[in-house]
């Protein structure tokens, strides 16, 4: 079902405001090419979602749409727009956008002293049979909302990564600093037995640096550029030799991999697949209100 003509007829009207929060307005008129049995499809198709920020004020975010006819194809659409994103007081009888909170860990070995840079090494300036290993912990954001639509084709994006910088929560993530890591549906019904489904969004945060520029490079793959062989061209190698000998652990290589260095060099790579988690319209700051 395609819109015809889309046209707004009040905006930011009839605003109120309170201790808690402030709201706002708009009613728009729109026609589709085909006709709407009842509200709920008048809604889910007339381009506005719970929970999106408004588009020229982003402390407010839309928290109710209602549908009323003209006829089959012609409707009224009234938004409601509120700075009350989030909230943890489950006494309320609305549902309001939660967030929760967690942590992940995982472990990585550690090269250089993180005070004085020198690298970790015995006496004879070798490195330990067993590495040193650090156990990071990196912070979960979980958020949950309504919404009238289950958006099944989220699941796809489970293990993406921000493909640009974006704000969750009051948190700045940069790019590749955010995994989605889950993402769950409920189905519920309210009172008048309509339906309507809780998304939760989990992401797992790393802000790891990179060991050559300091820069944040979070679940961007950084790996020493070291090997045993090195490139003689045209897919022909050769073995690097110690005194004669085929060394017995990895040496780094120069930029072109033609021979053996003495200076540590890495290599980037994304690893994951990449998506604009801007265009799902989560709450962009906690407390909101």
């Amino acid at each position: 079902m395609n819109i015809l003509e889309f046209k707004c007829l009040l905006e930011g009207a009839n605003g109120s405001s309170n201790y808690r929060d402030s709201e706002f307005n708009e009613t728009y008129y729109i026609k589709y090419d085909a006709v709407a049995n009842d509200p709920n499809e008048a809604i889910r198709h007339c381009g506005f979602l719970v929970g999106s920020e408004h588009p020229n004020n982003v402390w407010f975010s839309l928290s109710n749409i209602d549908a009323d006819a003209i006829s089959g194809q012609e409707w009224i659409i009234s938004l409601t727009y509120s700075t009350d994103q989030t909230n943890d007081n489950q006494s309320d009888v609305d549902f309001k956008t939660d967030v929760r909170h967690g942590k992940w860990t995982y472990q990585k070995v550690v090269t250089k002293d993180k005070e004085t840079s020198e690298p970790i090494v015995n006496s004879a300036g070798e490195q330990f049979d067993t590495p040193i290993v650090e156990e990071v912990a990196c912070p979960i954001i979980s958020v949950t909302r309504r919404r009238t639509a289950p958006e099944m084709q989220f699941i796809e994006l489970i293990g993406s990564i921000n493909s640009s910088a974006f704000q969750l929560v009051g948190i700045d993530i940069p790019k590749y600093c955010a995994q989605l890591s889950d993402y769950s549906i409920e189905r519920g019904q309210d009172q008048d037995g309509n339906a309507f489904y809780i998304q939760t969004f989990e992401f797992k945060l790393n802000f790891t640096k990179s060991v050559v520029t300091g820069d944040i490079i979070g679940f961007k793959a950084e790996v020493a550029n070291v090997g045993f062989r090195v490139s003689k061209g045209a897919d022909k190698y050769a073995n690097i030799t110690y005194e004669g000998q085929p060394i017995t652990a990895p040496a780094f290589l120069n930029e072109t991999g033609t021979s053996g260095t003495s200076t540590p060099n890495y290599k980037q790579f994304v690893i994951n697949n990449l998506y604009n988690f801007k265009s799902l319209n989560l709450p962009t700051r906690y407390p909101n209100y």
